[in-house]
């Protein structure tokens, strides 16, 4: 997958899950890239879990 597709993904899985994107677009330009990337696309879209498994592991881990 391409960076763009993985951003696309994650935004999907963020408005999945019903977060909305952080409003630091000047502060910090690219941030809400970069997580829909990082944590929505690459870690809460993996496929071993389904979604209320990996929401038990995260709030078990908090």
């Amino acid at each position: 997958m391409s960076r763009q597709q993985l951003i696309a993904r994650g935004r999907q899985v963020r408005s999945g899950l019903g977060i909305a994107p952080v409003g630091t677009r000047q502060v910090m330009p690219g941030f809400n890239d970069l997580i829909d990337e990082v944590a929505f696309a690459g870690i809460w879209d993996r496929p071993h879990l389904d979604r209320l498994q990996r929401m038990v592991c995260t709030f078990a881990a908090l």
